[in-house]
């Protein structure tokens, strides 16, 4: 695996996600990597973006999906 890419939002009603590079995870004892080829947002990401932050747990930067 090469990297690892997430889409953050970097603020309260971001005009666009951002794609960029993100934290490599490292798997522990009985856990594995899965590389992913495809991914999409759920439309609770795009509320979230558009309408501001609805779940008060949330803190900004965060990663969606």
């Amino acid at each position: 695996m090469t990297g690892n890419k997430g889409a953050y939002q970097s603020s309260q009603k971001a005009a666009s996600f951002e794609v960029r590079d993100g934290p490599r995870p490292r798997p522990g004892t009985g856990q594995v990597i899965i590389r992913n080829r495809a991914v999409a947002l759920n439309l609770i990401d795009t509320w979230i973006q558009s309408r501001g932050n609805m779940y008060t747990w949330l803190t900004f930067l965060f990663v969606l999906g």
